[in-house]
């Protein structure tokens, strides 16, 4: 991420607009088996990356997976 880049707490957004909704999503016959968070980063120096607890606890209490594929520029 260079320094104009904003970040973006992509993980507990996305989780805060699954967790209220999961009768909605089974309604639709979505189950927690289909969501899959998958992150892309693209880097130049170094590929290093982090997350929190509380992103961590979230996903793993849904049973939600993260995908992380890195590649060099």
């Amino acid at each position: 991420m260079s320094e104009e880049d904003e970040y973006i707490d992509f993980i507990n957004i996305f989780l805060d607009l699954i967790e209220p909704n999961m009768t909605k999503l089974k309604e639709l016959n979505i189950s927690i088996e289909d969501i899959l968070i998958w992150q892309l980063y693209k880097y130049e120096h170094q590929c290093a990356l982090s997350f929190t607890p509380q992103e961590m606890k979230r996903l793993g209490d849904l049973g939600i997976h993260l995908n992380i594929d890195c590649w060099s520029k």
